[in-house]
């Protein structure tokens, strides 16, 4: 049930390795993907959600070379990968080496000192299921948590660095600080090793975003065309019963139906799932109504090159909280990956707004939403005239929360699965957001599912649902 990211990625590792089992891939909507998808209009390529996915773990690179997709691969501009911050109404270079924070006007002398104090404290892991912002500013500081963490967090998050969890929203930020004295000197050597190993025959594997030439639809695109009629679309599940060993699914929409399956993998919303997972256990409707969302809106628009003064020599830039607006970030998609997403003599950024700052973005009207992004362009890159193409896409219900508690509510489903003989639960809502940390926990359940098939009890040709 899901015909995102999630659920295509289960359905294509249960096909590569056990080719005879009869997989459908459930989707209610009009086309599968969910938020991954690209709309290409007048030159410009615009991504409706993420531009791309961190390969620090191969699986989703992997994904792309098996359907076939190696030669679309597309990676950033390395020159042009700095970041900034935007602060006290101008951008400011992201210190991302230790000579950049040394010289940064990003924070006070005092700001820095406190940072590079930090080696000096005692050891002091996180305690318990303890939140980003109070774990950063015991270790770094409230000027560093305010100007580099809650923008770097809420920026992947759109959410409020003191109610998310440190393990489960930045799991390699809480393993540094459990195994690390000091996280500052942790992240220098993290620094160093990276740039020693970039300059060598490793340089593919340390590259961290990967889209492909066409925009990161492509590999939805990929997935959806080797799976073929395997993806039904507009084929909502409206009911799911145990029926004898394995389940009973009702699909709704224009071909309404029955049909039986040895196991099913739910790889809904959060929001989506529980009115249809609770009623069959009431603990793993606790977990899941637990699961917070936060809406987003993305604003692309197309600007003529001679109309901004700044460089754009970057990714684009973070809005602290304190800074105020909508705006929680700007990413300057053509710069990311030139020659790929706009017509010559023109720029495209993406703005993204929403999230905890402003949880009713989504009601707001397209001007208002444009409006608000050319006021921030206006002081942070000097934009004179106006966009020469606009696209505005909202998200509904957004992006999920894993505020502290998180891995409780996680070992909470955990278990309702197992209460639940095959019902399998995957999606961004429970072990990472991103496009890779998805096509990781779908490897790791499509594990399961297989082993569940092979039992004896278990036709050998037994049908899926994902």
């Amino acid at each position: 049930m899901g015909g995102g990211i999630s659920g295509l990625a289960c359905a294509r590792g249960i096909l590569d390795q056990a080719p005879s089992t009869e997989v459908l891939v459930l989707e209610a909507g009009t086309e599968p993907g969910g938020p991954v998808r690209t709309e290409r209009a007048e030159g410009f390529v615009c991504e409706v959600g993420p531009h791309g996915f961190l390969n620090a773990d191969p699986s989703a690179l992997d994904l792309a070379k098996r359907l076939g997709l190696e030669d679309r691969l597309l990676f950033p501009d390395e020159a042009r990968r700095g970041r900034f911050i935007f602060l006290g109404g101008r951008l400011r270079a992201f210190p991302d080496r230790p000579l950049r924070f040394l010289t940064s006007d990003l924070l006070s002398v005092w700001g820095r000192a406190r940072v590079l104090l930090e080696p000096l404290l005692p050891l002091d892991p996180p305690r318990g299921d303890e939140s980003v912002g109070a774990f950063a500013r015991r270790r770094l500081g409230r000027e560093a948590a305010e100007r580099l963490i809650d923008p770097l967090v809420c920026g992947i998050y759109g959410g409020d660095m003191d109610r998310l969890s440190l393990a489960s929203s930045t799991p390699q930020f809480a393993g540094l600080a459990r195994r690390s004295r000091s996280l500052v000197v942790a992240a220098v050597r993290m620094v160093r090793a990276h740039a020693s190993v970039a300059g060598g025959s490793t340089r593919l594997h340390q590259r961290r975003l990967v889209s492909f030439v066409g925009g990161i639809g492509e590999l939805v695109r990929g997935l959806v065309d080797s799976l073929g009629t395997v993806v039904e679309c507009n084929a909502p599940v409206t009911g799911l019963a145990r029926h004898g060993g394995g389940w009973r699914v009702t699909i709704g929409g224009a071909h309404p139906r029955q049909l039986l399956a040895d196991t099913v993998i739910s790889a809904l919303p959060a929001p989506a799932a529980r009115p249809l997972l609770g009623p069959l256990d009431p603990e793993l409707a606790r977990a899941l109504g637990s699961i917070g969302f936060l809406p987003a809106a993305v604003v692309a628009l197309g600007l003529r090159r001679e109309d901004v003064a700044h460089r754009l020599d970057g990714f684009g830039y973070l809005v602290p909280r304190a800074e105020g607006g909508s705006v929680l970030g700007v990413l300057w998609s053509s710069s990311m990956f030139p020659g790929h997403r706009s017509p010559e003599g023109t720029v495209l950024v993406q703005a993204i707004l929403g999230g905890a700052r402003q949880p009713d973005i989504c009601e707001q009207s397209d001007a208002w939403l444009e409006e608000q992004v050319c006021g921030q362009l206006r002081r942070a890159i000097a934009l004179r005239g106006a966009p020469v193409f606009r696209r505005i896409y909202r998200h509904r219900p957004g992006l999920p929360q894993y505020e502290v508690g998180h891995q409780a509510r996680v070992a909470a489903v955990e278990a309702a699965e197992l209460r639940l003989p095959g019902l399998f639960i995957t999606g961004n809502a429970l072990r990472g957001i991103g496009i890779n940390a998805c096509t990781v926990d779908a490897g790791k359940l499509v594990t399961r599912v297989l082993g569940r098939l092979a039992q004896p009890n278990v036709p050998a040709a037994a049908a899926a649902t994902a």
